[in-house]
């Protein structure tokens, strides 16, 4: 057979069996019940039936610490375009979800608490400060600390 009719073939397995290697390394949404992240913090969005709503802040409080690093992640995510009007749909989209993300800190609650204390004087400490804000009284003497310590970075 001749070499050149030999290398296409070669050349096209070689691509797919690299497609299907980083389609398996990819990082994976975390799940709960076999629902994914994204879809229990759809159901908390405020034009969901309150029905909807209850059951996932119901979710978020079962599944509770474990789904942190997620909602961290929501908190500091920045979706932006190159145009304007594409920039403007992405940080409402953003905000959107960070809404959403801040309700499942909110049925997580006290819960929360210790974890994301140890991430305020972190790269996180923004987000962990909002999460905190959600997660209910327990959490205020943590935030009043935090906000009259005057030991910064």
């Amino acid at each position: 057979m001749d070499k050149r009719r030999l290398i296409l073939p070669l050349v096209v397995v070689g691509i797919v069996a690299l497609g299907i290697g980083l389609y398996i390394q990819r990082p994976r949404e975390p799940e709960f019940q076999g629902k994914a992240l994204n879809l229990w913090l759809d159901d908390l969005a405020t034009n969901q039936p309150s029905a909807t709503r209850e059951k996932a802040k119901s979710a978020f409080r079962e599944w509770g610490t474990n789904a942190l690093p997620a909602l961290l992640q929501v908190l500091r995510t920045w979706e932006g375009g190159g145009r304007q009007q594409q920039m403007v749909q992405a940080t409402q989209q953003t905000m959107f979800r960070q809404q959403e993300a801040l309700s499942a800190f909110e049925a997580v609650g006290a819960a929360s608490i210790p974890s994301l204390t140890r991430l305020l004087p972190s790269e996180s400490g923004l987000a962990a400060a909002r999460a905190l804000s959600h997660a209910g009284p327990e959490a205020i003497p943590t935030l009043h600390q935090a906000l009259t310590n005057e030991n910064t970075r």
